[in-house]
């Protein structure tokens, strides 16, 4: 913090690369703040102890309709990191039973819609109920599905228990980390809009070739460096004081700090919280009672595969994707053995010791794969504060990115960009927030104003 940077963003997740690298690439010297060691955020890994290999703090896929997130993995030069099928293709265990879910790549809907035909998770009755709901979904005439649960949706839909055990709550848990009975309708709406009903690229499902933790962390510092800019890990900001109507410094802990032009808080919703100035604190005082999801990741070691796939979704379980590291990430960083299994919205497990998790996997996974061995190492991984949990309150009360102080801009998975708490809005966030900095020097600098410093 010796040089007084022109913008100063605060936050190493998805949210605040994205807005960083913008801005370095529009040519504004920035400062990029990060509280831990490492860059990542609560999509990043962290080295096993016992087998030193990487593992994620929650395996994450990537839809077709990610744009934002690879504009931004392209603008850092490395998109190619990422894996995208031709088409959709998802299998589905379950006990006794095993399926794949495979999108044909015709025109419009019409191979998602043949697809699901095909697909035998469901009955005829539950494949037609569902056929029949996803046409009304295609096509929405309600206005107050902001308003709604899905699990209030799927009963106007008329959905049978077959059709929301195969294919709405696996969606609904895979996309906003939440149960139906909880989560905003219009959440799911935007998921099937922009995804599932735009087009063969943009539901495909893609995943990177490395941990997330390599995926862009190791890459951005000499991005920012190359062009002038500054990540400065291990700085932990302790307040935004304002002065004048705008935010003057940016406080440190142990004293520290730095003069700041322009400020992107790309902070998680609780450290903003925090931080946030007491000028403006009452205008987000609707999202002090927000609910977060977490997500459980079990990382298992065993002395041969087990599992021969990429990944897959799992019913009828506590678990709801197994992931192969040594496939996904084609031999690099995972030895052979090694799965990843994942339970979204794992609040049942909260309370658990990582010994009674790792027993519970465990039972499930053999329900769904036969003769699995006894694991040579298991590790439990926990992202306790994953995910905002989008309800319908906070879908309603998500601010914008732009704040009351002028110099202050907002990114993060919580900010409302029309996209469900995801990685892809994230990145949104983190562009959003970078153009609206931008633009904010730019109309200073015509009109001549002095700087808040």
């Amino acid at each position: 913090m010796s040089m007084k940077p022109n913008v100063v963003v605060i936050g190493g997740g998805f949210a605040g690369a994205a807005a960083a690298s913008a801005l370095a690439e529009a040519g504004v010297s920035v400062t990029l703040l990060e509280k831990r060691p490492v860059l990542g955020g609560r999509a990043s890994s962290l080295r096993d102890g016992v087998t030193k290999e990487d593992v994620d703090n929650g395996p994450h896929l990537f839809m077709g309709c990610y744009r934002e997130t690879r504009r931004f993995l392209r603008r850092v030069k490395v998109a190619d990191r990422l894996r995208f099928p031709k088409r959709l293709e998802v299998p589905f265990l379950w006990p006794g039973g095993a399926s794949t879910f495979c999108a044909f790549n015709w025109p419009f809907s019409v191979g998602l819609f043949a697809g699901l035909l095909r697909f035998n998770a469901m009955s005829g009755r539950d494949r037609y109920s569902l056929l029949k709901g996803l046409f009304h979904a295609r096509f929405p005439r309600r206005k107050d599905l902001a308003f709604l649960t899905v699990s209030q949706w799927l009963d106007s839909l008329r959905q049978t228990p077959g059709s929301r055990r195969a294919f709405w709550t696996p969606l609904c848990f895979a996309t906003l980390n939440a149960s139906p009975d909880v989560a905003c309708a219009a959440a799911l709406e935007v998921v099937l809009r922009q995804g599932f009903f735009a087009g063969k690229k943009n539901r495909a499902l893609g995943h990177s070739t490395l941990s997330l933790g390599k995926l862009w962390p190791v890459d951005l510092p000499g991005y920012l460096k190359s062009r002038g800019g500054l990540v400065a890990s291990e700085q932990t900001v302790t307040g935004l004081p304002v002065r004048d109507g705008l935010v003057s410094r940016v406080e440190l802990e142990g004293g520290n700090g730095g003069e700041a032009d322009t400020v992107v808080c790309a902070l998680p919703l609780p450290a903003f919280l925090e931080i946030c100035p007491a000028e403006i604190r009452p205008s987000y005082a609707a999202l002090d009672g927000v609910r977060f999801s977490p997500i459980l990741s079990v990382h298992f070691w065993f002395d041969r595969p087990v599992f021969r796939g990429l990944f897959a979704g799992v019913l009828d379980s506590e678990i709801q994707w197994v992931f192969n590291r040594e496939a996904l990430w084609e031999g690099r960083g995972a030895s052979a053995g090694g799965l990843s299994l994942v339970v979204s919205d794992a609040v049942e497990f909260l309370h658990s010791s990582s010994e009674d998790i790792v027993s519970r996997v465990l039972a499930d996974l053999r329900k769904v794969i036969p003769d699995v061995p006894a694991p040579r190492h298991a590790s439990v991984v926990w992202e306790r504060q994953a995910t905002p949990t989008p309800t319908p309150a906070f879908w309603n009360s998500r601010p914008g990115t732009s704040t009351p102080i002028k110099n202050l801009f907002l990114a993060g998975d919580w900010v409302d960009t029309g996209l469900p708490p995801t990685i892809e809005s994230a990145c949104r966030s983190g562009h959003l927030a970078a153009a609206a900095a931008k633009k904010y020097l730019e109309e200073r600098s015509l009109r001549r104003e002095p700087s808040p410093c």
